[in-house]
């Protein structure tokens, strides 16, 4: 199965973003006390859209994606522009097989943020999926040139795959 590429998936240690885990990795300690500082901060009252985010992308990597989505549509209500948390909840959305779903939240970050390269990339990907390939292409080709390599590599060996 394809997955979508998270923002802060391509930062290192010093990005906004806590460390991302894909599946079948045990979580460590540190990412787990990352999750609870984040929660905390979160219930306390800290609900910006960064932290907001932080805190999505917390739970997606540490495998709690019943509560990464439950905080990515509170988030939401808040924060309804957000491009970060926009592409998380559609990753949640993703892993839940709400393929559909996915791509109306994508397309709302890609209206927000038509040049984010991880946007058009994920969207590609979704849209790659549901046998759109015209469509597909051309995000996938936008996201080959994200100044971020990874993002770019990635977007290159997706667009092969249409070919």
């Amino acid at each position: 199965m394809r997955g979508l590429v998270l923002p802060g998936a391509t930062m290192g240690r010093e990005g906004a973003f806590p460390e991302l885990r894909s599946g079948g990795a045990p979580v460590t300690l540190e990412l787990k006390r990352e999750v609870d500082v984040l929660v905390g901060q979160y219930e306390r009252g800290s609900r910006g859209p960064v932290t907001s985010a932080q805190v999505v992308a917390a739970l997606l990597g540490a495998g709690e994606f019943d509560a990464a989505g439950d905080y990515a549509r509170e988030a939401l209500l808040k924060h309804p522009d957000a491009v970060p948390l926009l592409v998380l909840a559609a990753d949640v959305r993703y892993r839940a097989n709400d393929v559909t779903g996915a791509e109306v939240l994508l397309r709302r970050a890609r209206s927000r943020a038509p040049r984010d390269p991880l946007v058009a990339l994920d969207l590609g990907l979704v849209l790659a999926q549901r046998d759109r390939g015209s469509e597909a292409r051309g995000l996938l080709e936008q996201a080959t040139h994200a100044g971020s390599p990874a993002l770019a590599a990635r977007a290159r060996r997706e667009l092969s795959k249409l070919r």
